[in-house]
């Protein structure tokens, strides 16, 4: 006795049997016309979470003959069983075909046990992106089974299919939860400025429905230190994960900003035209980035771990793990900002400009060697790396922004190119380990507290005559003052 399972657009979804026993052990699986003849999966998924899979090959008439595997009776509990059509080794389709019930247990059917295929995990990831059989089997046999989706006017409040508030917040019972199907944008309220509770979730997958992300929607969400405890007492949040869906179009400002508690990969969909600025700032823990191959607007060439603008170049996001192409012109602001693991970057010859706070607080960053193809470095673009000793600028640079190495508290001597003519306040504010510092002509005009608490600093070079030396405008620099200033200097 079989049980027939359609596939396709051109089938609703039926089943012959309500379960599974030793008189109806096989599946006859059909295809309509429109699907890709290939081989199949059928995948189990045990009640602890792990898997039992094989495959098959289909027919030329489009059906498949499955005999169910012995092992699916040897465990305790019902199982949910999964079909995925494979092509070149990607899953094409998946959806769950039957809840399936050991011999012998209480007869029971899909209603019965508000199995929904919308629910399950498998036709889940499926929707959202998981083309691939491999990444949705590490997905299963990581025990990553217990999926929520959430409820309107329960756990969120819909209007028009828009989801703007959040009516619970803590969701860390379950190992994933889903926002429902149907909706079009989420658009939560910012939790530092006053919004709703904070979410609290290991993995969040969004459904295929969802067009827009809002701006701040997801935004400072904190991770939790070895303690328990949130790193900002105000924002008590956990999120692991965020499963982006292929719908997916538009990722507005700021609306992952401050996830630091995202791990992990970071794909990013084909379907996505519009990333806003800082979206992803300040998502310190992420180790990959992947945006799909068929994305228009976005690519990550040369697996390099970053979300670049394809039009123009830009690198506007990158992680701890990111080479940066030679193709690459500009690097977007905040595009590493507190990436706290990242040692060390090669910023490659054609990059021209490095926007503001592009490598802020990278702490663990030993050292930046900066192309002579640049020419502007933006406000706080290597500040708050600690751990910087050595920095090496462009000879085309002509504009240093306002605190652009503050705090870099290791570096010892700095050497301005002969193309600089301007440098922002508070340039290297706190450079305390800074002794020397070489200055060129170029240079006419040194702001207010440019070398604020360089108490380390002894020794100004500079390249022009004391003549010259004393046209220049020097705002309030007590250290430079005091330093003992060497003219004429001829630099190796």
């Amino acid at each position: 006795m079989y049980r027939n399972i359609y596939v396709g657009d051109n089938y609703t979804r039926k089943v012959t049997t309500p379960l599974i026993t030793t008189d109806c052990n096989a599946y006859k699986i059909i295809w309509d016309s429109k699907c890709t003849r290939g081989s199949f999966k059928i995948t189990a998924i045990k009640s602890d979470g792990t898997s039992v899979f094989d495959f098959g090959t289909l027919t030329e008439d489009g059906i498949a003959e499955y005999v169910i595997s012995n092992s699916f009776y040897d465990v305790e509990g019902p199982l949910k069983i999964f079909l995925a059509i494979v092509e070149n080794e990607s899953i094409t389709t998946c959806r769950e075909i039957d809840f399936i019930v050991k011999e012998g247990a209480k007869e029971s059917n899909v209603a019965d046990n508000n199995i929904n295929p919308l629910n399950s995990l498998a036709v889940q990831i499926a929707k959202l992106g998981a083309e691939t059989g491999e990444k949705i089997n590490n997905l299963q046999n990581s025990g990553i089974s217990d999926v929520y989706t959430l409820k309107a006017n329960e756990d969120v409040l819909i209007t028009d299919g828009v989801v703007t508030k959040l009516l619970k917040s803590d969701y860390l019972q379950y190992e994933a939860i889903a926002f429902p199907e149907g909706i079009t944008e989420i658009r939560l309220p910012d939790t530092d400025n006053g919004g709703d509770s904070p979410l609290v979730a290991n993995m969040v997958i969004m459904p295929e429905s969802l067009k827009t992300i809002g701006s701040f929607s997801f935004a400072n969400l904190v991770d939790f230190d070895l303690d328990g405890n949130a790193e900002d007492t105000s924002v008590v949040v956990k999120v692991r994960e965020f499963i982006l869906n292929e719908g997916l179009e538009t990722i507005e400002n700021y609306a992952f900003y401050g996830c630091s508690g995202l791990t992990g990969d970071l794909e990013i969909p084909e379907g996505v035209t519009s990333i806003g600025g800082s979206a992803f700032r300040n998502c310190s823990s992420v180790t990959s980035i992947e945006v799909e191959e068929h994305n228009l607007i976005y690519d990550s060439r040369e697996n390099c771990n970053a979300i670049i603008e394809t039009s123009s170049d830009t690198l506007i996001r990158g992680c701890q793990n990111t080479i940066i192409p030679n193709t690459v012109k500009v690097i977007e602001s905040s595009a590493f900002e507190k990436c706290q693991n990242l040692k060390k970057i090669e910023i490659p010859e054609g990059v021209t400009s490095i926007g503001k706070e592009a490598f802020y607080n990278c702490s663990s960053l030993t050292s930046i060697i900066i192309p002579d193809t640049v020419t502007s470095i933006g406000d706080y673009a290597f500040a708050q790396c600690s751990s910087v000793k050595d920095i090496k600028l462009s000879k085309g640079l002509t504009k240093l922004g306002a605190f652009v190495f503050k705090n870099c508290i290791g570096i010892t001597s700095i050497t301005l190119p002969s193309s600089v003519t301007s440098i922002g306040g508070c340039a290297f504010e706190n450079c305390s380990s800074l002794t020397s510092v070489t200055i060129p002509t170029s240079l006419t005009n040194i702001k207010n507290y440019t070398f604020e608490n360089c108490n380390s600093l002894k020794n100004v070079y500079y390249l022009g005559t004391k003549e010259e030396w004393d046209k220049i405008t020097i705002g309030y620099n007590p250290y430079l003052i005091k330093a003992n200033i060497t003219y004429n200097f001829i630099q190796d």
